[in-house]
């Protein structure tokens, strides 16, 4: 089966790094839909069958290109602002929790935010804000 041009949207919108929930709202343009509608329909989108094969593929053939993705970006940050990296500086450890907030949507001008932070981002911010307070640079 063909994806619509929505699905399509959606696809590669979540190929290129975004959440579901963002995905979605990017492809559909649904300003009227409640966070919870939004992430019920884009978990639907996420599940159907020829979705989630382009999808796959598409992240197959990047692998095979050895590109970067976000999510192997997110953890070299990770190593780096954990200070798993014995040779990383504070000032290392700070960049690296600002990038990957940045990478993962937290630090958006307060225009782009429609509803607060998801449940998942919620935990990932205090965790990246309770790093921060051990390496004893101020938020």
């Amino acid at each position: 089966m063909q994806l619509t041009p929505k699905q399509l949207a959606f696809a590669d919108a979540v190929i290129g790094g975004k959440d579901q929930t963002t995905a979605y709202r990017l492809a559909y343009r649904c300003p009227n839909f409640s966070p919870t509608n939004l992430r019920v329909e884009a978990s639907r989108t996420a599940a159907l069958p020829h979705v989630t094969a382009y999808i796959s593929a598409a992240r197959e053939k990047l692998a095979a290109k050895g590109l970067l993705t976000r999510e192997r970006t997110l953890e070299v940050l990770c190593v780096i602002a954990d200070g798993r990296d014995n040779q990383a500086s504070t000032g290392d450890r700070i960049r690296a929790l600002r990038l990957s907030a940045e990478i993962q949507g937290f630090l958006v001008n307060r225009q782009e935010v429609l509803h607060g932070v998801d449940a998942g981002g919620a935990d990932t911010i205090s965790r990246l804000l309770a790093i921060v307070r051990r390496s004893g640079a101020a938020p």
